[in-house]
């Protein structure tokens, strides 16, 4: 199962194959490897999305969704510290 927006997911979880069998959650920087047969459903997160939730002289609070990748994670971040250095110089 992909689950790409919050309205797909709230669907999902209303569902019985959902609430009746185990759940293995899959995130967008996921590395997994299964050693035999996973007996339950896989769901990958695929909401995108990357906000700047709050910030101020000290800190800046990055919310990242399930199914962001962390190279782009990680990239964003990097582009706010520069920015941030940037300004302190």
């Amino acid at each position: 199962m992909s689950v790409d927006s919050e309205e797909s997911l709230s669907e999902m979880i209303a569902n019985d194959v959902f609430r009746n069998n185990k759940r293995f959650i899959l995130g967008g920087g996921s590395n997994i490897l299964f050693s035999s047969d996973y007996h339950g459903l896989v769901i990958s997160m695929d909401i995108q999305g990357i906000k700047i939730v709050d910030d101020s002289e000290d800190f800046v609070i990055v919310e990242a969704n399930a199914g962001t990748s962390w190279h782009e994670l990680l990239h964003i971040v990097l582009i706010i510290i520069i920015m941030v250095l940037r300004i302190w110089h």
